[in-house]
């Protein structure tokens, strides 16, 4: 295949916004998981199209295949 991807796998890391000043000092983080087990394999010629909802990772899956963003696993 021109492009095979196993498992791949993208976590983005944010802090949450406080309401007070003590937020500023103890900053609460959470993750989201933006891509979770993609599972792909193109072969030379092939035509490929990503279609799903908002939200869903079609544009971060992409940003991983060209090098823009490294996968976190």
């Amino acid at each position: 295949p021109i492009l095979h991807a196993k498992r791949l796998t993208k976590t983005f890391r944010y802090q949450k916004r406080g309401k007070g000043w003590a937020d500023w000092f103890n900053p609460a983080y959470a993750t989201v998981e933006a891509v979770r087990g993609l599972d792909l394999a193109v072969d030379p010629g092939e035509r490929v199209a990503f279609v799903g909802p908002n939200g869903a990772g079609k544009s971060t899956s992409i940003k991983m295949f060209s090098g823009i963003l490294t996968p976190t696993s």
